[in-house]
């Protein structure tokens, strides 16, 4: 078969696309009961901008902070402002509920007389300390609430055509017509729900 003539029209289309939503959210609070929180559809942003907050602590609340800060320091003077360590001691604190003492070896300078008080000083805060309820049965007095959705859409769709005509040299017509459609869709949500404190 001897080909005259051919005539080929080929088309093809491709479209994708990828769409990402991410929602999150983070509540804090300080204080014995979680406040009501003004709530948000899904997928609608909050359109009013939200005020500075003024925390007024009471006074025990404010004497606690000053007492855990002046902890810190003491501790900071141990590790050298070592942030690591900072938060190694902080997580080691949050996760045992306990308080972590730090050795100073400037205490091997001390008096005698020096050590007997520090060490009548830690017993009693030893004591003290054990008189109070178990972390697990207190209230921390703080909350803190953490959200995340995401949600992944892809799609892609591909479509190809061929149509054609082949004339052979003795006078026979030859059509011919292609089409090919591909589509393909993902879809994948994720969610992250974090709850510390009260």
């Amino acid at each position: 078969m001897k080909i005259e003539h051919s005539t080929i029209n080929l088309t093809s289309q491709h479209a994708g696309s990828r769409l990402v939503t991410v929602e999150e959210s983070l509540r804090a609070w300080v204080g014995q009961q979680r406040p009501s929180f003004p709530e948000t559809q899904p997928g609608q942003a909050n359109q009013r901008a939200i005020p500075s907050t003024i925390v007024n602590l009471s006074v025990p609340m404010a004497s606690a902070n000053v007492a855990a800060a002046d902890a810190k320091t003491a501790a900071n003077g141990i590790a050298g402002n070592d942030p690591k360590f900072q938060l190694l001691v902080d997580l080691i604190e949050s996760l045992t509920g306990q308080k972590v003492r730090l050795f100073n070896p400037d205490d091997l300078n001390l008096s005698d007389a020096q050590i007997r008080s520090q060490q009548a000083a830690q017993q009693a805060a030893d004591a003290a300390h054990q008189a109070q309820p178990a972390p697990g049965a207190a209230r921390q007095g703080w909350g803190v609430e953490y959200d995340r959705h995401e949600t992944i859409r892809e799609s892609e769709q591909t479509r190809f055509s061929a149509q054609g005509i082949i004339k052979t040299a003795d006078g026979k017509e030859i059509g011919f017509n292609l089409s090919l459609e591909m589509n393909w869709t993902f879809t994948q949500q994720s969610n992250v729900s974090i709850r510390g404190g009260d």
